[in-house]
């Protein structure tokens, strides 16, 4: 099983038709959903990958190209869309991704510990892909740089990518792979100790239930 929805919202006052804000509800609350649905299906060995990025913290590049990196709060105010006296931007919208992309490490992590045992779950990092329609509700010069970026030898293409995370989910050479294993292309990198955290990990898989049980 592969989670692969995706989309970084221009406004964080934006809703989803439950009434969470965008970014979270599309790139990680329904990834929980869906998995949370199937996941007793699954045959054993199976796998579970889910989408991730490494925006969660910051580096030079991202910090160059003005990439905000996770503000982690409680899951029940990252759920909630911002307020209307708020002023939208792409710090703001930066930082939704940024929250929705650890989320996803802390909970690959978490489901790991309820599924059967022989499912294993992955994350993969496909690195930064301006070509993809991730950014399609951002204003139309944003888009047109993006667009422009994803021209540049050795930037990360859907036509590159999803190869990869194919290979992932269904090559013998990833089959051990488990506990949210973090696969940046075509190897596995170790996530910072941010990403892992327990108690971040519990909360966020109850407050997930509690979520997805007002949807």
């Amino acid at each position: 099983m592969v989670g692969n929805a995706g989309v970084m919202s221009a406004d964080t006052r934006r809703a989803s038709a439950d009434g969470y804000e965008m970014t979270f509800a599309v790139n990680y609350l329904a990834h929980a959903q869906l998995i949370g649905d199937l996941a007793g299906t699954i045959a054993e060995p199976g796998r579970i990958v889910l989408l991730g990025s490494n925006t969660y913290r910051q580096n030079f590049w991202r910090r160059l190209l003005s990439v905000p990196e996770a503000r982690w709060r409680d899951p029940l105010e990252i759920a909630r869309p911002a307020g209307e006296s708020e002023k939208p931007g792409m710090e703001a919208s930066g930082v939704a991704y940024s929250n929705a992309k650890l989320a996803i490490l802390y909970y690959a992590h978490e489901l790991q510990r309820h599924v059967r045992p022989g499912i294993g779950v992955t994350v993969f990092e496909p690195g930064w892909m301006p070509g993809s329609d991730l950014g399609r509700f951002a204003p139309q010069a944003a888009r047109s740089v993006m667009r422009g970026i994803a021209r540049i030898p050795g930037v990360s293409t859907p036509e590159k990518s999803g190869p990869l995370l194919a290979s992932v989910a269904l090559d013998a050479r990833w089959a051990h792979l488990r506990d949210g294993a973090f696969v940046l292309k075509d190897h596995v990198i170790e996530a910072k100790p941010v990403a892992h955290d327990r108690d971040r990990e519990r909360r966020l898989w109850t407050a997930t239930g509690e979520l997805l049980s007002r949807a």
